[in-house]
């Protein structure tokens, strides 16, 4: 049976893709749990149509990332955490706290998946930090300070 896909589905295929799978599989599982569509021609011209503001808006985020790492290159981001007088931290900053503290110093959408960061960072003092899209890169300090 012929379906459009309404979410990515493992092994079958991703959003707005028009696929082949069983009919009873089609029936019984993707069209009632609303993971898929049935491909009429209108659905399948709408779809198409789906897909070319999707690949406009990918382009746009794209442009809108190449700009932040050009930004964000060479620069310098400060977070504040709880330590210890020694300087050791009280739990570790991840990717997660170093794609905020960007998004709340600079203004700029970084997802964690886009840090390379091997482990957290557990200790106050600077660091250089490395984000990776594809072939574009860029890096930034990162000076972790003692929290008042």
């Amino acid at each position: 049976m012929k379906l459009i896909l309404l979410t990515d589905v493992p092994k079958i295929g991703r959003k707005h893709d028009v696929v082949w799978v069983a009919d009873g599989y089609a029936r019984n599982v993707l069209v009632p749990q609303k993971k898929a569509a049935y491909a009429t021609p209108a659905a399948i011209k709408n779809v198409e149509h789906l897909k070319k503001a999707a690949a406009q808006g990918h382009a746009k985020t794209e442009e809108a990332f190449e700009a932040a790492l050009v930004s964000l290159d060479g620069g310098v981001v400060t977070l504040a955490a709880k330590a210890n007088e020694r300087g050791h931290l009280f739990a570790g900053v991840d990717a997660e706290e170093i794609a905020a503290a960007v998004k709340q110093e600079k203004g700029m959408e970084l997802n964690a998946g886009d840090i390379d960061l091997p482990s957290p960072l557990k200790e106050i003092g600077e660091y250089e930090i490395f984000v990776r899209r594809g072939e574009r890169t860029a890096r930034f300090m990162l000076r972790i300070k003692k929290s008042e």
